[in-house]
């Protein structure tokens, strides 16, 4: 998640205790794609559960800019799949 303008120097550790928090709740599950087992515990409520300030809309496009999409279909095989399959679809256009 990207540091707002004007947030405390405080704010960095808090994202980082933040990051650390919903990386254990997602090894917990198995993986980042495992952590969506209902609608209070959708993805987006854990991060506004552990950062309070969590604009989905626009925090969430900034965290994926910031982990990469090669990162991304590394951690999360089903989106892989999904890209391979948009991608082979662009192939046989």
């Amino acid at each position: 998640m990207g540091v707002r303008r004007g947030e405390r120097a405080g704010g960095a550790s808090r994202q980082a205790g933040c990051r650390r928090r919903l990386r254990k709740q997602a090894e917990r599950a198995g993986g980042p794609e495992l952590v969506n087992d209902g609608r209070e515990t959708a993805p987006s409520k854990r991060i506004l559960a552990a950062y309070p300030g969590y604009r989905k809309t626009h925090d969430g496009p900034l965290a994926i800019a910031d982990h990469g999409l090669a990162a991304l279909r590394r951690d999360c095989p089903h989106l892989d799949a999904w890209v391979l399959r948009v991608l082979e679809g662009e192939r046989t256009v």
